[in-house]
């Protein structure tokens, strides 16, 4: 009897346990300083300490944050920062990402985009796209690391971040709309940068075809042949297509109410909480 009980109180006890460790992990770090983080921007949906987004993409970014969050609570968010505060880019975001409480307090669907620039030749930039627990289905690593790789990336090394962050952020907000079977005002306009990347992915393909098929017509000519693999120059990543995931089931709740309409202020969701999925780079 006494082993049983034994057994039952080490069993609550394990319980208790894991249910502290899953408590502590979805909450702010106590030990660490929140207060040396930018603070959100009166509008919210992005912030840049550095000149590098024109009005014209603030706009934008707003006005289709706004729209997605009135509409189904989840919120995407751009941050361009001049400076890391001596962390990684990873660390930086999921701590910018509780302190800004970014998504629904009950689903933490939302999405974090960082970037921060490459100010010298001697400097080196990042970037790292942070999803909420309720988007890591929809912005799985590979999807993010796609975007930034093949759209975003190019436009930073020749200092164009203005089109760059406007590329990722159009990126991901198609998706997860997508996803989630939410209609947004104009997104099927959406510029993504993809476009020359499906082209060039269409002639690679070609040039592989008639490698591939000279290689079989050349080797079944007789004689013994020494076979070849044949890489092709370069490397290219295929994109994802945007088709939808269906529909997100049942009602979505949480709105924050926000108009999609003007050029205003915005507020947290009340969420934050992140697993650090998504992507990140340097370059």
């Amino acid at each position: 009897m006494k082993k049983n009980k034994n057994k039952k109180f080490i069993f609550i006890l394990v319980i208790v346990l894991l249910l502290t460790i899953s408590t502590a992990s979805y909450a702010k770090l106590g030990n660490f300083d929140y207060s040396v983080l930018p603070e959100q921007s009166h509008d919210l949906y992005y912030y840049d300490d550095t000149g590098s987004l024109s009005t014209e993409t603030k706009e934008h970014i707003y006005r289709l944050s706004a729209e997605l969050d009135a509409k189904s609570g989840i919120q995407i968010v751009v941050a361009v920062v001049s400076d890391l505060k001596g962390m990684d880019i990873d660390y930086y975001t999921a701590r910018l990402y509780e302190k800004w409480e970014i998504g629904s307090k009950a689903r933490d669907e939302g999405a974090l985009i960082v970037v921060k620039p490459k100010f010298s030749q001697s400097d080196k930039g990042f970037y790292k796209i942070e999803p909420g627990y309720g988007l890591e289905d929809v912005l799985t690593a590979s999807r993010t690391n796609d975007i930034m790789a093949n759209n975003a990336v190019e436009q930073f090394k020749v200092d164009d971040y203005n089109k760059g962050v406007l590329y990722a952020y159009n990126s991901v907000i198609k998706y997860v709309s997508d996803a989630r079977g939410i209609e947004l005002t104009g997104s099927e306009d959406l510029e993504t940068g993809e476009e020359g990347e499906s082209i060039l992915g269409i002639i690679i393909t070609l040039i592989l075809i008639i490698i591939i098929y000279n290689a079989i017509t050349r080797g079944g000519t007789g004689g013994r042949r020494r076979r070849r693999t044949y890489y092709p120059g370069g490397s290219y990543r295929r994109r994802s297509s945007y088709g939808g995931f269906g529909s997100f089931g049942g009602g979505f709740g949480g709105s924050s109410g926000r108009s999609s309409g003007g050029f205003g202020g915005g507020r947290s969701g009340g969420g934050g909480r992140s697993g650090g999925g998504g992507s990140s780079g340097s370059w």
